[in-house]
């Protein structure tokens, strides 16, 4: 298992929700975890993550692939042109050999309404796992959980770098799933299909190779078309769950708003502000305290408040996810904030669990943090010994 990890070598607060116990305590190897990052994307090249993105997939395009536009021959080439001049058709892994077949296949599937051929769906989305993202975000959130210091050390040549620092697991296997587009409609489209692409590999590998997911974006809730916790994104988050796999999400950094009234502006905090997919009931919502003194600070003002539209009490924790110091696109480091970032603290606890206790299913483990995680209490004395992740 290799020595223990000291709490100098964990990222931006590790310790603040005791992965250095559970690290030191237990000897915990996640290298056999795989962990899904539906983000942004993964720079798979950052030196911090050495070998362990294992793969990566691009859903942005993926109303362009399955569509029933391209049940029409003109439709269908408009579309395949489009995703052939997307910069990220050159770094497919294997590019589909006959396009234009497989598109039209897939809209016959869609228009008789029979299962997706994932298999197909696959070689217009694998892309290679060095391919830059459009964005740093997946690439912070995906150091939180699992960036390793000693593979950063070794690519600088050991030179003496403060800044690098171990993730919540820093042995643990990631999988990219991009999935954040210009316009979110197409971002729905693709978090339902990356969630349900998640399945597809588990089923065909007849075991979890992906054990959980962590979702660090936000979209709100259609509340004239869908119950709170039922849209179609928190229902795809519940099936994944049903499967076995472990799904932790941001609340959102909708807490604090500015509001105009009559009178002019008024700035407060906004309840029910949780959005999606942290609506959903199985998932693990977390919000987000400050990094060093949750005790002192409290919730993290911008971060979302609950409870949900119908009343159900969210976010299930909070962690930190003020100025958190993570991974950046090309080989670099930076802090970000926001409930972004406090979700992969969780998302590294939830593994460092799931590997210690690998027959628990997920609402064992939900239950298992919920329940026994420190509150973030107005005394700070009194809560010295106390973990800063919080229920509620």
């Amino acid at each position: 298992v290799g020595p223990a990890l000291s709490a100098d070598d964990l990222l931006g607060l590790a310790p603040a929700v005791k992965a250095d116990a559970a690290h030191t305590l237990f000897k915990v190897n996640c290298s056999e975890i795989g962990w899904a990052v539906i983000d942004s994307g993964i720079d798979g090249a950052h030196p911090a993550f050495g070998d362990r993105v294992k793969r990566s997939f691009d859903f942005k395009s993926f109303r362009k692939i399955v569509s029933l536009s391209n049940l029409k021959p003109a439709l269908r080439a408009k579309n395949l042109e489009e995703l052939q001049k997307d910069e990220n058709w050159s770094n497919l892994k294997e590019a589909p050999t006959a396009p234009d077949e497989d598109l039209e296949k897939l809209a016959v599937d869609a228009r008789d309404r029979g299962p997706i051929h994932w298999n197909l769906v696959e070689r217009f989305v694998e892309v290679k796992t060095n391919t830059r993202p459009s964005t740093s975000h997946g690439t912070h959130v995906a150091g939180i959980i699992g960036a390793s210091r000693d593979a950063a050390l070794a690519a600088a040549g050991n030179k003496d770098k403060s800044d690098f620092a171990n993730g919540m697991c820093p042995d643990i296997q990631l999988f990219d799933f991009r999935v954040l587009g210009k316009e979110i409609k197409d971002a729905e489209f693709a978090i339902i299909a990356a969630l349900q692409f998640i399945r597809y590999l588990n089923d065909r590998d007849n075991f979890l190779t992906i054990h959980g997911a962590n979702l660090s974006l936000s979209i709100p809730h259609d509340v004239r078309n869908f119950a709170c916790g039922r849209t179609p994104i928190c229902n795809e988050c519940e099936h994944l769950i049903e499967s076995g796999v472990v799904v932790v999400t941001a609340a959102g950094n909708h807490g604090y708003k500015s509001f105009e009234t009559a009178e002019g502006s008024y700035d407060s905090y906004a309840a029910f502000s949780i959005t999606d997919p942290g609506n959903a009931d199985g998932v693990i919502t977390v919000g987000a305290t400050h990094r060093y003194w949750p005790h002192t600070y409290g919730v993290s003002f911008f971060s979302s408040r609950g409870p949900t539209g119908d009343g159900r009490l969210k976010p299930d924790l909070v962690a930190p996810g003020e100025r958190i110091e993570s991974c950046l696109p090309d080989d670099s480091w930076g802090e970000l904030d926001g409930t972004s970032m406090a979700a992969p603290h969780v998302a590294g606890a939830v593994a460092l669990l799931r590997q210690r206790h690998p027959t628990w299913t997920p609402a064992q483990i939900k239950s298992a943090l919920a329940t026994t995680a420190g509150r973030v209490l107005a005394d700070p004395d009194s809560a010295a010994e106390a973990p800063t992740v919080r229920q509620g």
